[in-house]
């Protein structure tokens, strides 16, 4: 939570930090921790403070009744930045008392650019690795507000340089390790940041696993029943294995109504688990029961393929993570309700509807595409076509369409 009143906090030497796991243990709450710093460090009521104070407070939703004494800190101290981590999605969304009093912030996994700037601050941190100043915000505007595929083509050109410097300065940093791995080794293992200093894939694996049923079995429950939470931990599994969700299949196979299902795909959503998409058309076709769900994080998706199929995936398998990650940069770069997936009876059809503009784009990701066919043939009235492939290497424009590597759409 960021107190915004005053835009960001003007410096000051007055910054408190405030662990809620150790109120916890000490079997005290915010309320009393506010009380002590007026009556023990500030010597005056909170309202009195004249100079600028700025409160850190991690793990925020551990504290019982947080959002009410952190409603009563923002009313009582006018010269407070108030900022706030919690690792529970769900139980931050649910307090109606600061709806109106605070920015909420989603913090996604790592973005490849950042994979690279920390690997490198880890090697060697007088010596980071940073991408051209603006390449993301450019390269952001120009795959997905391009207003014809031919400005596409040559918005990419131009930027086509400052992408071939970046890479050539990793190769230079990580030489023995070329860029293809870098980007698996991102994808399946390094976008969450908690785990970068860990080099064993099986115990990556098995601490994201831990991570992600710790929301499920601590964070969940307290919004359903212990029930649903294990039908959950079974659901995840079931879908890290399908592509399209079929609720009439899930329902016959967890013995529950399609209904139920639904609910429990869509807890997964605002528990940030899963990036669940609509498909693409009118209002009818958004609200059926159709769903595609794309995993938050590629790699729970891996560390769950490595419990069924074991340390070497299958290209069709590792494309599905490919799909992960894209799905992620899409939800961080446009808002939710501008994104579906493409759906029609009895032929292939794209990954990815974005519908900026007046006309939307369709996108195609793979491990080895260089056909355009599925995006060339999708929805007439689209403004572009564009293919991800994670092996190609160069920009292609054929068929009202672009493809082009997967490591370009990284550095959005």
């Amino acid at each position: 939570m960021a107190d915004s009143r005053n835009g960001f906090p003007k410096p000051n030497k007055k910054i408190f930090f405030i662990s809620v796991d150790d109120l916890n243990r000490l079997g005290a709450n915010l309320f009393e921790a506010f009380q002590v710093l007026e009556q023990h460090v500030f010597k005056k009521p909170l309202p009195e403070l004249e100079e600028p104070v700025m409160f850190l407070i991690d793990e925020v939703h551990e504290a019982p009744e947080w959002d009410k004494d952190l409603k009563i800190l923002y009313e009582k101290c006018k010269r407070a930045f108030i900022l706030c981590t919690g690792s529970s999605a769900l139980l931050l969304h649910k307090s109606p008392d600061l709806a109106t009093r605070w920015t909420l912030v989603k913090l996604f996994p790592f973005r490849f650019s950042e994979f690279i700037l920390a690997k490198s601050w880890a090697d060697n941190p007088k010596k980071q690795l940073f991408p051209a100043k603006g390449l993301g915000s450019e390269l952001r505007n120009t795959l997905l507000y391009s207003e014809e595929v031919g400005k596409l083509s040559s918005g990419l050109k131009k930027l086509e340089k400052k992408i071939t410097v970046y890479f050539s300065e990793i190769k230079k940093r990580f030489g023995t390790i070329d860029l293809n791995s870098l980007i698996d080794e991102y994808i399946s293992y390094h976008n969450i940041a908690r785990f970068l200093k860990i080099e064993n894939k099986e115990l990556i694996n098995e601490r994201i696993i831990g991570l992600f049923e710790r929301i499920i079995l601590k964070d969940i429950p307290e919004f359903t029943s212990a029930e649903d939470a294990a039908r959950m931990q079974r659901l995840l599994m079931r879908l890290a294995l399908s592509d399209e969700i079929n609720f009439q299949k899930l329902s016959k196979e967890f013995r529950c109504s399609e209904n139920e299902i639904e609910t429990l795909i869509d807890t997964l959503d605002k528990a940030e688990i899963l990036n669940v998409f609509h498909p693409y058309g009118g209002v009818k076709s958004k609200t059926g029961q159709s769903r595609k769900a794309f995993f938050m994080s590629p790699s729970l998706r891996r560390a769950l393929y490595s419990r069924i199929f074991g340390p070497k995936l299958e290209d069709n398998l590792r494309a599905k993570l490919y799909e992960d990650a894209v799905a992620m940069y899409l939800r961080k770069s446009v808002d939710s309700g501008l994104l579906s997936f493409g759906q029609a009876r009895g032929s292939k059809t794209p990954d990815f509807i974005v519908e900026t503009r007046e006309r939307p784009i369709v996108i195609e990701v793979g491990s080895y595409k260089t056909k355009t066919t599925q995006v060339s043939k999708y929805e007439k009235n689209k403004r572009y076509g564009l293919v991800i492939s994670a092996r190609e290497t160069d920009l292609i424009v054929k068929d009202e369409a672009v493809i082009i590597p997967l490591s370009w759409f990284l550095l959005l």
